[in-house]
Order: structure tokens, then C-alpha cells, then sequence
């Protein structure tokens, strides 16, 4: 779903000459991202946009590194101070937004994931994170506010690899060699995983790095010959515009990615690139004032823009308005905007003192510990600001032991066969939803959709289809389903022991 832009002037071992036909593709990418998150139906290609800016990363990057090595003035500390500098001061924004919205209108559930999710994502790990959640037991995209962080998680473990990689290439003179070699084993890493592991493909830095090699290639032939000439500037510009809109239109999110299928996307950037700034399509559409003024804001619109959305889907509890989140989009550009002048900038640019580089990074880490005391606590349920319409709480047993006698209608004696319960604390449940972990991830939506006048409650358990007598047996499964029928027991006594039940709703998967 998303990525990470690092705007820094553009850089290769030629030349620093700051190019505004690649700022306009910077523009050209987030906005394909954004629109493909509001509104899918209408680009359903646009998540393609990440491997764009994957390329655009690996160009300017490797740029930079070449040029401080051909001059003899590389170092490793520089390198990652201009990266946190640039990085830290607008994530650490958005993270602490996103955290302090989510006290008031998120569940503690929901809030406990969202504090793991910020810890993950200010330790630049969000794609481990969420590949370890995929599968089963995931909730659904848009209920993960910080879910676009995977590919800010893919980049870092890039720069964290490529900068000793180059600098061993350039000492054994083999730099486009080590550059092609890295390239085409991630290539066919991805083919494989995409066919037989497609979360790990999509999350995986080893499926993403041929993308960013694609242009750390450009950037090594750039060094020697430098942009496209003027008799090939304008077909390689056409062609790889025409690459990246067929990208945007054509793809989907039901086709196996980052396979072959993310080659045109990644060729249509590496040609836009190559064209250099005399190309009719970068000179007149991406060199434009407006695409340029975008693509400056991009990495903060990147940022801001899902958590606002995600944030929506999940208070209304179903897809809001076309103008509510064309509204949103207008306020995620407001705050990319603010964010780059007010936040970003001043530590970026002017005189680099110390200062500029300790406050991101003490920033982060109490970001950090913020996020990892919300998850420790159970998302803080001790919060007053939201509730969904009934009034109650999801206690994953173990460490929400103290929660379940409260919200719980499971005896005491019973309650360590469960991983989900939940009841109405404010008046005698009606309705009532049992099964697997299926069954959790519809409690919420029905709650939030109901009347006031419907209370409704929970009993499940993971991989236990809510049937007496059944015993399921998943070869790959910590929890092989030996309890399931102590736990079915358990909830039919519980269930049929309610006279205020009228109807029971069963889930499994």
C-alpha cells in the first residue's frame, strides 16, 4: 500500500543540479497512492506508485553515495545524520497524531494494536510487524491507521545495507556488477515469493530491493553519461509516462505483487528518470510549478494521508462518502503542507546543529516508549473519549485476565478456553455472535452498526468453529483445536443460560 519519498536535492556522481521534473515525479506517485486509497475503483492500479518512489529512493540515493566517494569525503555517520534529519521530524509527527486521535476514538483493542504499530513504526520495522500479523488472525487493511509505514520500514532496512554494499563495490571497482547481482537475486526472490508466499513478497525488504536497484542502476550510468540524450529524451519520457498511467489503470490488488506485474511501473519511473529534465513529458507536465509544489510535500501527504482515512473507515464502521474522503485528501494536503514548512524544513535545511540531529532522535525513542506502554497497558481502557455504541471491551485472555469478569458473561472457571469475550455492561444482551477469530472481527462491525436498543455479545475462540463435537485439526496451527470442544461446552452453557438472548449469530472461517 505505500512508501516513503526522501526529498533531497538530486544527486548523482556527475552532478548535485536539482532536478524539478523529479519532485513532479515524486508528485505523480503519492498522488497516484492517495487516490488509490480513497477511492480504488477509480485507479485501481495506484498503489503502484510505491514502487515508483522505491526506484526514485535507490536513484537518488546510490547519486549521493557515489558522489561522496568519488570525492573522498563519504562517511557512514554523515549519511545517516542527512537521513534522520530529513526522515525523523515529520514521522514523528504524524505518529504522535495518530496515537493522541486514536485515545479518543478508538476501542482498547484497537488502541493496544495502534501502540504496537507505533512502536514498530518508529523503530522502522512496520513491514516485520505487519507480515508477522498477515494471514488468519489480520484485520482488514483499512482498520490499521499506520499500515502505509511497511514501505518506510522497506527503505530504511535498504539504507542500512546499501551504502557498505556500494562502498565495497566501489573499492573492488565493481559497482555496476554488485548493483546488477543484488538486483536480479531480489528479482527472483520476488517471482518465488509472490507465487508461494505473497505476504512475505509484498512485505519483505528482499522482494522490494531489485526496485530500488533499478535505480541505483540508473544512477551508476548516469555518473558516466548522464541524462538521455535530446534525440531519445522524448520517447524515453513518452514511453514511461505511458508506462505508469497503463500501471495506475490496469493493475490491481488481486494480481500476485511485486511479481512481473510490478515491472511496468518500475520501467515507466526508471525512463521518466533517464529522460532527464529536457523531456517533453518531465519538462511540461512533471517540471510543472504545481507538480513540482507536490512533489516538495510528498513525503508528509504520504504520512498523513492514511492514518486520517483509516481513522474514518473505522468510526464509521463502513466506506464514508465520496466528499468525506475527498475532505479528508484536502486536509491530509494542509497538514503535508504545514508539516513540511513548520516541522520538516528547519531541521532539514540552514545551519546543521547539534541540536537538529539529538531532539529527532530523543523524539522518536519517547515515541517509542510511547507506543510500547500503550500496547503493555491493553490500549489504556481506562479511556472515556469512545466507545462504540455498547459499551464494551475485547480482553484477549492472558495479560486482559482483569478485564473479563467485568465484561464477560463466561464463568470464571471457564474463561481461559476463550481468547475473545465481550459483553453490553449496560443493560441484558439480546443478541449474541459465537465462533473463531472471525467472529471478533464482525462483534465490531455489528455493534457499531446497530441500534441503541440492540446490546449484543461475544464468545470465541481462534481456529474453533462454533459447533459441538467438532474437533479441527490445522497442521500448521499452534493451537491444534484439542480445547475446542471443552470451550463449545463452555459457551453453550453460557449462551443457552441467558434467557435475555433472542438470536445467536455463528462464525467461522
Amino acid at each position: 500500500m505505500t512508501r516513503t519519498l526522501p526529498v533531497v536535492a538530486v544527486a548523482t556522481a556527475r552532478s548535485h543540479t536539482y532536478r524539478p521534473d523529479i519532485d513532479g515525479l515524486r508528485a505523480l506517485a503519492v498522488l497516484a497512492v492517495v487516490i488509490f486509497h480513497a477511492f480504488p475503483a477509480a485507479l485501481p492500479g495506484g498503489f503502484a506508485g510505491v514502487d515508483m518512489f522505491f526506484v526514485i529512493s535507490g536513484y537518488l540515493i546510490t547519486g549521493i553515495l557515489l558522489a561522496d566517494m568519488q570525492a573522498g569525503r563519504f562517511s557512514l555517520a554523515r549519511f545517516y545524520a542527512r537521513r534522520i534529519r530529513r526522515i525523523f521530524p515529520a514521522l514523528v509527527t504524524v505518529l504522535l497524531a495518530t496515537w493522541a486521535m486514536g485515545w479518543f476514538c478508538l476501542t482498547g483493542e484497537e488502541y493496544r494494536e495502534l501502540g504496537k504499530h507505533v512502536l514498530a513504526g518508529a523503530g522502522f520495522v512496520s513491514n516485520w510487524a505487519f507480515w508477522m500479523e498477515a494471514g488468519y488472525f489480520d484485520q482488514t487493511a483499512s482498520a490499521k491507521p499506520l499500515l502505509h509505514l511497511w514501505s518506510l520500514g522497506v527503505e530504511e532496512q535498504f539504507y542500512i545495507v546499501w551504502p557498505v554494499l556500494m562502498y565495497v563495490a566501489v573499492r573492488l571497482h565493481r559497482v555496476a556488477l554488485v548493483c546488477a547481482v543484488a538486483g536480479l537475486l531480489s528479482f527472483v526472490s520476488a517471482i518465488w515469493l509472490v507465487r508461494y508466499h505473497p505476504s512475505a513478497a509484498f512485505y519483505w525488504p528482499t522482494s522490494r530491493m531489485w526496485e530500488l536497484a533499478a535505480g541505483a542502476g540508473l544512477a551508476i550510468a548516469a555518473s558516466g553519461r548522464g541524462v538521455a540524450r535530446n534525440d531519445n529524451a522524448h520517447s524515453a519520457s513518452s514511453i514511461g509516462l505511458l508506462l505508469c498511467a497503463v500501471s495506475f489503470i490496469v493493475l490491481n490488488s488481486r494480481l500476485p505483487f511485486p511479481g512481473w506485474f510490478a515491472v511496468p511501473p518500475v520501467l515507466g519511473a526508471v525512463a521518466l528518470i533517464a529522460a532527464g529534465p529536457r523531456g517533453v513529458t518531465n519538462r511540461l507536465l512533471l517540471g510543472n510549478p504545481v507538480a513540482v509544489w507536490f512533489g516538495k510535500i510528498s513525503y508528509a501527504l504520504y504520512l498523513w494521508h492514511w492514518p486520517l482515512l483509516s481513522l474514518c473507515f473505522i468510526v464509521a464502521g463502513a466506506e464514508p462518502p465520496v466528499g468525506v474522503r475527498a475532505g479528508i485528501i484536502v486536509v491530509s494536503i494542509v497538514l503535508a503542507w504545514l508539516t513540511t514548512v513548520i516541522v520538516e524544513r528547519p531541521i532539514r535545511l540552514g545551519p546543521q546543529v547539534r541540536w537538529k540531529l539529538v531532539a529527532p532522535c530523543v523524539l522518536m525513542l519517547g515515541v517509542a516508549y510511547l507506543g510500547g506502554m500503550t500496547y503493555v497497558r491493553g490500549g489504556f481502557g481506562f479511556r472515556k473519549g469512545y466507545s462504540p455504541d455498547a459499551d464494551v471491551t475485547t480482553a484477549t485472555l492472558g495479560a486482559g485476565h482483569e478485564f473479563v469478569n467485568l465484561t464477560c458473561s463466561v464463568s470464571p472457571a471457564d474463561r481461559d478456553l476463550f481468547q475473545f469475550c465481550a459483553t453490553d455492561k449496560r443493560a441484558p444482551s439480546h443478541f449474541a455472535v459465537w465462533g473463531d477469530s472471525k467472529a471478533d472481527a464482525l462483534y465490531w462491525g455489528l455493534v457499531r452498526k446497530s441500534t441503541p436498543g440492540m446490546s449484543w455479545t461475544l464468545v470465541a475462540r481462534a481456529s474453533c468453529p462454533p459447533m459441538a463435537g467438532v474437533h479441527e485439526i490445522k497442521a500448521n496451527a499452534a493451537d491444534d483445536g484439542e480445547e475446542c470442544p471443552e470451550a463449545n461446552k463452555a459457551a453453550l452453557r453460557m449462551l443457552l443460560g441467558n434467557p435475555a438472548l433472542t438470536t445467536i449469530v455463528l462464525v467461522a472461517a
